[in-house]
């Protein structure tokens, strides 16, 4: 009875463990779209979550706004020339409209300004970007003597936020390989509350398997500011140099999530 029960305990614990098809999506991997009302169908941006995507994988796609996007007949009409007499074979266009030998064009239409959100939800969220997955550059957001970065002891704290990279460990497997996490973006977030104060925007360009001596980082900092986003960016080069921070800005954020970046 003891061979049998251990059995069956170890084939419980290998099922429990062993990431297995269909499961649930991953709720830090999120998609943020728009639904167009008119056509049913959802509009997103292309994001670094879905480098490493296979067939089969899951997503959990979050709708963030509804609008009704321009279908073609909506479009203003092709620009005609008008006919002239040096060109007699051009077709005459009834719809044409030259005012004092002029051709008037159709007016343009304004398109719809779309708001960047973090590819995770979140109150509040401070990013940076770069092109090459070969540049390794690190991001340290702080506050009151402490920092959030990627180094296992600190990629959390209650007065700053989460630490991501856009790859996470999702099973006991990738936990114990330290799968790479390495993308082109690393981001400190304040999921489910925003947390006021100043905050130092820091990098460190560490190792370039591409020979180069320095980088180009675009920051981006995000507000929910009460379902009416606040978005700045920026962007600088840093020099390699392993063991320096760069200070790349401040950050002083108010308790209704507006913010002055400097």
């Amino acid at each position: 009875m003891d061979v049998l029960f251990g059995a069956l305990g170890a084939i419980i614990f290998l099922f429990i463990v062993v990431p297995k098809g269909g499961a649930p999506p991953d709720e830090k991997k999120v998609v943020p779209v728009n639904i167009d009302e008119k056509s049913g169908k959802l509009f997103g941006d292309y994001l670094a979550v879905f480098e490493d995507l296979q067939v089969g994988d899951s997503l959990l796609v979050l709708a963030t706004g509804k609008a009704t996007f321009p279908s073609r007949k909506d479009c203003p009409p092709p620009v005609v020339c008008p006919e002239c007499p040096e060109c007699p074979e051009c077709p005459k266009c009834p719809e044409t409209k030259v005012e004092n030998g002029n051709f008037k064009e159709p007016p343009v239409q304004s398109k719809p300004d779309l708001v960047y959100r973090p590819s995770v939800p979140s109150k509040f969220s401070i990013e940076i970007h770069w092109k090459e997955t070969k540049n390794n550059v690190d991001l340290y957001v702080c506050k009151n003597g402490k920092c959030v970065f990627g180094k296992d002891s600190n990629r959390r704290n209650k007065d700053i936020g989460a630490w991501s990279s856009g790859k996470e460990m999702n099973t006991l497997g990738q936990y114990f390989k330290k799968s790479n996490l390495r993308t082109t973006m690393e981001a400190v977030r304040q999921i489910d509350e925003l947390l006021p104060g100043s905050y130092s925007i820091q990098a460190v360009f560490k190792e370039s398997e591409m020979n180069e001596s320095g980088v180009e980082v675009t920051c981006l900092v995000y507000s929910e500011r009460n379902n009416n986003p606040q978005v700045e960016t920026f962007t600088r080069t840093i020099s390699l140099n392993p063991g320096q921070k760069i200070q790349l800005g401040t950050v002083d954020v108010l308790p209704d999530g507006n913010f002055t970046l400097r």
